[in-house]
């Protein structure tokens, strides 16, 4: 994730120079749907951390001899904020089916902290968003930049998290509020399945598992093409050779999932002088594939190069994809880490607030809602109408007509609407001002297609 500190600060709420932490008990009845009153009130107020944390410097004396500075005041200590209750599992208020999870476990806050810290021992359940690993296949060793700290940047804690859930509605009835903490399936019955509070927080740990001169890796991109593709390319290969893996370990799979065993393309190697300024290129260095693939022949390929990283670039298809590889290479016993970097224009992958690419999409879209804006505005009673990615979120629409500023229609996935009522706003909009500029995501309108269709 980005930032775990904005997450955490969505949640909390400043008055009176006091944060307010909202409890873990209020949060449970919010996510299952109660309405307790006896939550209402229950806060937590803690005095605010100060932003600078100023240590004097040492002063020398007259002698040359330098005075120690004075120890800073040691932190109050925490005391446990909140407290875990049963959660009810039923129906929201509107009758729509909400699957709930297990509670989380009590927290600790203190002035001195960003956010707060769990007081619950490692071996507590705790409601987290699951993560695989294949650490007990693995044998721990330190990190190479433990000598230095990571570079002065530090590590990341293995129970570090981020809370998913960061907005609290007052009621049902709220805009947005119906599986606000989860993710709602528009079917024939809405189904929201609640996700769990936290999820882990990514980046570098102090201890790693994998023997960087032991690794072999290899580096995939899959589906349709997005700005940026070269430079995660680019910044994996210089990662793991910070890491010290060896430069000749490092494989790059032509043309999609395919290239693990077509022999049309051969891997190439991907040394640190080859990705050298690929990211002024665009598209992708590997070339790229849409479609199915042989799951079984990609893991008997990785197992028989002995390959023990692969990172596949990939959107919702690529991602399922890399699910279904690991989940093969566990059933065959082929101990790989299959790692998923996400990638779409359409900024439609969960959990990830912003995929690269996505803005340099809703910069480029602003241009066509620009020309539209001429064209319609230059012909009597005009309609510009620009259609955009978005096959089942609106991104992309959504933000591009926020800011070329020239939009008067937005049309997009999450929001349904009735098609009779739009031909009358669109006629309101061209009696006022004689043109008018609609933005549409791809996947909007599906109920006006599947009424149509049974019509």
């Amino acid at each position: 994730t980005q930032s775990s500190t904005t997450a955490w600060h969505n949640h909390s709420l400043v008055k009176n120079n006091l944060y307010i932490y909202q409890t873990s008990s209020k949060m449970l009845y919010r996510r299952a749907g109660a309405q307790s009153p006896a939550l209402r009130d229950r806060s937590v107020v803690v005095p605010p951390a100060p932003r600078h944390a100023v240590i004097p410097h040492c002063k020398a004396t007259e002698t040359g001899s330098s005075k120690s500075a004075p120890a800073p005041p040691k932190p109050p200590k925490p005391e446990p904020v909140g407290a875990s209750v049963p959660v009810t599992v039923g129906q929201a208020p509107d009758g729509k089916k909400v699957v709930s999870v297990t509670p989380p476990p009590q927290y600790t806050a203190t002035p001195y902290t960003a956010g707060r810290v769990s007081s619950a021992s490692l071996d507590e359940e705790e409601d987290v968003l699951p993560l695989r690993n294949l650490r007990k296949h693995l044998k721990p060793m330190d990190s190479p930049f433990v000598v230095d700290n990571n570079r002065g940047g530090g590590f990341v804690g293995d129970r570090d998290r981020v809370r998913l859930h960061t907005v609290e509605y007052e009621s049902q009835e709220s805009a947005g509020a119906f599986c606000a903490d989860g993710i709602a399936t528009f079917g024939d019955e809405d189904v929201c399945l609640v996700l769990p509070e936290w999820a882990i927080r990514c980046g570098p740990r102090k201890t790693i598992y994998a023997d960087p001169t032991q690794v072999s890796a290899a580096v995939v991109t899959c589906g349709g093409l997005c700005p940026g593709l070269n430079d995660v390319i680019q910044n994996i290969v210089y990662t793991l050779r910070d890491y010290g893996v060896p430069e000749d370990n490092i494989l790059g799979i032509k043309y999609g999932l395919r290239g693990f065993y077509e022999r049309d393309e051969k891997p190439i190697t991907l040394t640190s002088e080859m990705v050298d300024g690929v990211h002024l290129k665009g598209g992708t260095m590997l070339g790229t594939s849409r479609g199915g693939a042989n799951i079984k022949e990609i893991v008997r390929r990785i197992d028989l190069w002995g390959l023990n990283m692969v990172f596949v670039i990939g959107g919702n298809g690529g991602n399922a994809a890399a699910h279904a590889i690991a989940e093969e290479c566990e059933a065959s016993g082929v101990v790989c880490s299959v790692v998923g970097v996400p990638k779409s224009i359409d900024n439609d992958i969960l959990l990830v607030d912003r995929c690269f690419g996505f803005e340099t999409a809703v910069e480029e879209a602003q241009r066509a809602l620009l020309a539209a804006k001429v064209e319609a505005s230059s012909a009597h009673h005009g309609i510009g109408l620009v259609k955009l990615m978005g096959r089942q979120s609106g991104f992309i629409a959504m933000q591009a007509s926020m800011a070329s500023g020239v939009v008067d229609v937005c049309l997009i996935p999450e929001i349904q609407f009735d098609l009779q009522k739009l031909n009358e706003y669109v006629a309101k909009v061209i009696e006022r001002k004689g043109h008018c500029v609609v933005c549409l995501a791809e996947g909007a309108g599906q109920n006006v297609v599947k009424g149509a269709s049974k019509g």
